[in-house]
Parts: C-alpha cells; structure tokens; sequence
C-alpha cells in the first residue's frame, strides 16, 4: 500500500475514486486489455477464470496488477459481489509516473508484490470460501 499518495499527484497520477454500488458490475475482462490499477477500500469483488471462481478479494487488494506488471490482457474477470470504493489509478500515467523515480517504482513494486503473494497463498486454500482477503 502506498503510505503517502503525495508521490503521486507530485508526479501527475490523480487517482479516481470509484464506487461500483451494483452486484454484477465487471471491472476487468478475462483477455482484455486492462487500462486501470484498482486498489479496494472497501466490498468485494470475485476473480473468474472462464467459469471458475478463482479467487475472492476485498479491502487491501488490487485488481488489474498483473496487467500492470506484465503488460498482459486480463488473465481473468473481476466482478463485484458486494458494493466496491476504490482508488483507480490510470495504468498509461502510473507506469509514466515511475518510469523516472526508482524509489516510487520500488514502492509500487512491493505493494503489488505482496498482494500477489498473498492471493496466491489464499488461493492454495483447500477451502474456496476461505479465499477471502486479510
């Protein structure tokens, strides 16, 4: 998580706060280009791959990193189950924001880092409920 989004706006990344107030809502598209970096304050969205609930997240987590380390289209759907407040960062301007700050990419870096750890290891649950954020 970003502990001062000061960095940020000094670098031109405004994020748009978002509230996704209707179960249904997708935010991302399995095998479509992802344009945002969301970051969840607060709901929960579950993560589909084809027809298999992958995964469930909620405040703390990120949707679309993958795509925005990889460059990649969506490797799954995100769908809102519970209404969502987030922070969307525009991935064009993000990525523009850190080309030129190492210490803003590492920070970014970390953040996403041990999010993606973290749903990895939920996601090896034996219990697909207990595939749930922190």
């Amino acid at each position: 998580r970003f502990r001062d989004s000061t960095d940020l706006r000094a670098k031109g990344v405004e994020p748009d706060s978002f509230f996704y107030d209707q179960a249904a809502q997708v935010i991302t598209h399995e095998g479509e280009k992802v344009t945002n970096l969301t970051y969840l304050a607060d709901g929960i969205v579950k993560i589909e791959r084809g027809d298999r609930v992958i995964a469930i997240c909620g405040p703390g987590d990120y949707v679309g990193e993958l795509s925005f380390l990889s460059g990649n289209p969506a490797t799954a759907t995100a769908t809102v189950v519970k209404p969502v407040r987030a922070l969307v960062f525009n991935q064009t301007k993000l990525a523009e924001a850190i080309e030129n700050d190492a210490q803003l990419r590492r920070t970014l870096e970390s953040a996403l880092n041990r999010n993606l750890a973290g749903k990895l290891m939920r996601s090896n649950s034996s219990d697909p409920v207990a595939v749930t954020s922190p």
